[in-house]
């Protein structure tokens, strides 16, 4: 769990700091709320805990920040006051903040309050623990809502191609990277779409979903992706794979096979040439669509134009 801490007074800094790491967390720090937001932008952190008078963008304005992004909003934030400031409470709790802490504060009550903020998170978004985006049944419920409430939508599923592959020959650990990729990959090539509603999920493993309310510009939104995909993955392999394309892999009997380098198969469903009236009729034409996309063994999509 990675923790960003923020605050102008270092002393302080460096001392709330120590607390945390005694307890296993990853800290890192930022002296002003303009650093916060590059930081968190650059990697986001688990939690955010921020003092409210901070320079150039105080406390409440980060957590607004955060709070109005859709790609960031699942980020807790902790907002520390001091007691000269408690009439800050309700601006806190106003600007979306998740708790607020009153300056200063019993370490081992400070560190009670983070461990509650951690967990009730982690139990509202029941996020992928690897790269924090939401699990399963938030999955479902955003994909219900988007079918209910959307006159127009489309459903990307994403797969990692040969990612066994990969995670036999470098590693687990390599390949849990390559997760934590792929999800910057797609949050990132969002960004660039002013879509009105959109929701990126982690359904396990090396599958996501993207859901937008729109389907006119899906195929810029695929191939974005793959664009930034296939770029970012080859910095995952040593020089000798990258340059030859491939893995050689040997199997138990001795014998060696070549794979490719691994890519990413985009399945799009949309509600533009037929009717979806519920999320089974979703998940069974997005899993038809895989299957085909997934034969190709290169980075592609396939947008579903079948009507009914």
């Amino acid at each position: 769990m990675k923790i960003l801490l923020v605050d102008d007074d270092l002393e302080f800094l460096d001392r709330t700091k120590d607390i945390l790491k005694n307890q296993s967390f990853e800290v890192e720090t930022a002296s002003s709320g303009k650093e916060a937001i590059e930081k968190i932008y650059c990697d986001a952190p688990s939690l955010v805990i921020i003092d409210v008078g901070m320079p150039e963008m105080d406390g409440f304005q980060v957590c607004r920040k955060i709070k109005d992004d859709i790609l960031l909003n699942y980020i807790p934030v902790i907002i520390l006051t001091g007691q000269e400031g408690m009439n800050n409470n309700e601006n806190a709790l106003s600007c979306g903040c998740d708790d607020y802490i009153i300056k200063p504060f019993n370490p081992e009550a400070f560190i009670d309050r983070v461990k509650w903020v951690f967990s009730r998170s982690s139990r509202d978004i029941n996020a992928n623990p690897l790269t924090r985006l939401p699990g399963n049944w938030v999955i479902v419920k955003k994909l219900e809502d988007f079918i209910k409430n959307s006159k127009k939508f489309a459903v990307l599923y994403l797969d990692i191609n040969n990612f066994k592959v990969y995670n036999d020959s470098y590693g687990f650990m390599a390949g849990d990277n390559i997760i934590k990729m792929t999800a910057y990959t797609i949050t990132n090539a969002v960004k660039c779409f002013p879509f009105e509603k959109v929701f990126i999920g982690h359904i396990g493993g090396d599958d996501f979903i993207v859901v937008i309310n729109d389907y006119d510009v899906v195929e810029q939104l695929c191939n974005k992706i793959i664009e930034e995909f296939d770029r970012n993955v080859r910095e995952f392999y040593n020089e000798e794979d990258r340059l030859s394309g491939f893995v050689m892999v040997r199997d138990r009997k001795g014998n060696e096979s070549k794979y490719p380098l691994i890519s990413i198969a985009i399945a799009v469903v949309t509600n533009k040439n037929r009717v979806i009236k519920h999320l089974g009729h979703v998940n069974q034409l997005g899993a038809e669509l895989k299957r085909f996309v997934k034969e190709r063994n290169e980075s592609s999509y396939a947008v579903d134009r079948r009507k009914d």
